[in-house]
């Protein structure tokens, strides 16, 4: 702030230094203020640190292994209709506890979905498109105002056949209307063992919160 300051004749060379003197000083501080905000902005806008292809495999497989196994147990105990009540409820958090664990976010996509919420974009089917035809890709990776985006596969294992299989002969009618009633839309039928099915997405979001190691 600029003050207007008036001084007589006698008096005022010692008012005049004493106020030039706060003032410069106040200017400092202001100085100071804005190098720290800006610091502060800066740090906020930074790229955030880049995974590496092995830690963003290892994050997808811990989502992998967290899902598989609670969902395996799940069919030994109670059954395929037991099974997709599972996911559809639990699917989500148990996905959302790994990412929040390990500082990113986390989803499945795929082009043909049974949740519409893990619909691919054009651009991650034209990534699941570039992974069929080089199957031994391992990561794939692209950036947007987001964050940087890591991408693996998912591969459809014999255990998914029980839901994900061919109808009517891998899926019991009565599985498959559990699953029309849930979903819909579903079309996450009909594949073949070690089928490409979707993608682990990870993304390391652009954020002034530190990652967790």
């Amino acid at each position: 702030m600029v003050e207007l300051i008036v001084f007589s004749e006698e008096s005022g060379r010692f008012q005049a230094a004493f106020f030039f003197y706060q003032n410069r000083i106040a200017m400092k501080k202001l100085f100071y203020v804005f190098l720290l905000l800006t610091g502060v902005w800066q740090c906020r806008q930074a790229d955030p640190p880049a995974l590496t292809g092995p830690e963003a495999r290892e994050i997808a497989l811990e989502a992998q292994t967290a899902l598989g196994q609670t969902l395996k147990a799940k069919l030994q105990s109670e059954g395929a209709v037991e099974a997709i009540g599972f996911c559809n409820v639990n699917a989500i958090p148990i996905t959302k506890r790994v990412a929040e664990t390990r500082g990113v976010r986390l989803k499945r996509v795929t082009d043909r979905p049974r949740n519409p919420e893990n619909q691919a974009t054009p651009a991650e089917i034209a990534m699941m498109l570039r992974l069929q035809e080089a199957p031994d890709t391992t990561r794939l990776q692209r950036e947007d105002m987001e964050g940087i985006h890591y991408y693996t596969p998912i591969y459809t294992a014999n255990l998914c056949m029980q839901c994900h299989g061919q109808p009517g002969t891998e899926i019991p009618q009565e599985v498959l209307a559990v699953l029309a009633k849930k979903y819909p839309a579903d079309a996450a039928t009909g594949y073949m063992p070690g089928e490409l099915r979707g993608l682990w997405k990870i993304t390391l979001p652009l954020t002034d919160k530190p990652r967790q190691p």
